[in-house]
């Protein structure tokens, strides 16, 4: 029977982390979109602040801030994959003094901390994303896999239903609810 128990964990928090990493997946491929299409505005907007700041004697672009902060995004994803878990955080960190509420890099933050198993600065800052978008689903996935490595899955349970309730309808949500239902230490533990 504990063979069974351990088994049934191990299969939860691996389809977490699947669906985590398909739902990262997604929201990159998005943002990928969007980032695209600002760039353009952004290259358009850029030229003409180029040609302002050349009549007015200055020589930094408008949007050298939003760069500086997707290059150390970048760079803390690189030191992240490299398990660099002090770059990367380091990092991070350094990108949300500039942009405080950035996605990515709180995001980013908390799962370099989650790796480097400081479950309690990972949970801080997916609670920080939720609170910032509450519709951020890997948030709700990456908080609730924390709680289930710490066997807590009551507290698995209620992030999930909380991102349920925000994003009705996400079967992304949906599925790893139902799956952490399954689990019999999750049964047991209630």
């Amino acid at each position: 029977m504990k063979n069974r128990n351990t088994l049934w964990s191990i299969l939860v928090v691996a389809v977490i982390a699947l669906v985590a990493l398909i739902a990262w997946y997604w929201s990159q491929k998005n943002e990928k979109k969007s980032t695209s299409s600002t760039n353009l505005e952004n290259s358009v907007l850029g030229n003409q602040s180029s040609e302002v700041a050349e009549k007015e004697g200055t020589t930094e672009p408008a949007s050298s801030n939003s760069k500086s902060i997707n290059d150390l995004i970048e760079a803390a994803k690189t030191a992240y994959l490299a398990k660099d878990y002090t770059k990367a955080a380091s990092l991070y960190e350094e990108a949300l003094t500039k942009e405080p509420k950035n996605a990515q890099a709180i995001l980013g933050l908390g799962n370099t901390y989650r790796d480097w198993g400081e479950a309690d600065l990972a949970i801080q800052q997916y609670q920080n994303l939720i609170s910032i978008d509450k519709h951020n689903v890997t948030a709700y996935l990456n908080l609730a896999g924390v709680y289930q490595d710490q066997k807590q899955a009551e507290k698995a349970q209620t992030i999930l239903e909380q991102g349920i309730n925000n994003n009705p309808g996400n079967m992304t949500l949906q599925n790893s609810l139902d799956i952490l239902n399954l689990e019999p230490s999750a049964a047991e533990g209630r």
